[in-house]
């Protein structure tokens, strides 16, 4: 992530790697980015529960994720969900790069749109995201994170 008010070119990273990132942790320093990418895995499930809204069916994993068959209301649990996303203050956030699969998928409805990951981060303010439709690989993504972010210095 980088620091507030840094430019883009030879900005300072911070890096938030290993056991201690879960979602305070995360929140804490995404609030005071300008640029944000998570390397992680996401998820988007097609089906759900009755009368669980849709907000719960996409999201992030973090530190310390367990087997939660159901959404879990929780800080601590591991797991970031769109429903939960939207509470947070992305507005001084110009750009989130989630390298993580399915992050761009949603429930499509006519009254509302699209429900998901999408939908959350336009609610907590956050400026421009850049998510996937699919499953990705490691690989591919390193690569193509690679040569986005060079693309972006010399934008």
């Amino acid at each position: 992530m980088r620091s507030p008010g840094s430019p883009a070119r030879g900005a300072p990273v911070e890096m938030l790697t290993g056991a201690g990132v879960g979602e305070q942790a995360l929140r804490g320093a995404i609030g005071k980015a300008r640029i944000a990418h998570l390397a992680t895995h996401g998820f988007y499930h097609d089906s759900q529960p009755a009368g669980l809204d849709t907000l719960w069916q996409s999201g992030i994993v973090l530190s310390g994720a367990g087997d939660h068959r159901l959404p879990v209301p929780d800080d601590s649990d591991g797991y970031l969900y769109a429903f939960e996303l939207m509470d947070w203050d992305l507005s001084g956030l110009e750009l989130l790069v989630l390298s993580a699969c399915e992050t761009g998928r949603g429930d499509e409805s006519f009254v509302s749109g699209l429900r998901g990951l999408p939908t959350a981060l336009g609610i907590a303010g956050a400026r421009r995201a850049l998510l996937t439709l699919w499953p990705v690989a490691n690989e591919g993504t390193a690569n193509f994170a690679t040569r986005f972010y060079e693309h972006l210095r010399r934008a």
